[in-house]
């Protein structure tokens, strides 16, 4: 059986989101660091979902993530399994990653509007 395309989903703090393939499993720690500039932190989320982020981000003082305003510094979204006591992490098969990404974006727009909104008009006499 063909082993499915899995992915990540990175959150720069830009705000822009973009699907990355999974590193496989000797690359992965690596690959998450570079991402998030340091050493990761991992916030579970529902649906084995879970976001790494810079474990020193708050203290570093990184930015808040644009796209994510509960989070500093890059996000990078995968899910988890527990295998016995240990938990692996691993890309999001693709279906998923592209419901995920989805959903992100319209959150992201959503929030946009609503800054939007808020902005005072101006009169145009």
């Amino acid at each position: 059986m063909p082993q499915k395309s899995r992915f990540s989903i990175y959150t720069p703090v830009s705000g822009e989101h973009e699907l990355l393939p999974d590193p496989g499993k000797t690359e992965a720690l690596k690959f998450w660091q570079k991402k998030v500039g340091g050493y990761v932190e991992t916030v579970r989320l529902v649906d084995n979902l879970i976001m790494l982020v810079n474990e020193d981000g708050r203290i570093l003082g990184l930015p808040m993530n644009r796209a994510i305003p509960c989070m500093v510094g890059n996000v990078l979204t995968a899910s988890y399994r527990k295998r016995g006591s240990t938990l692996v992490i691993e890309g999001i098969p693709e279906p998923q990653a592209r419901r995920v990404l989805e959903e992100l974006e319209s959150n992201r727009r959503q929030r946009e509007g609503e800054s939007n909104a808020a902005k005072p008009q101006t009169a145009h006499l």
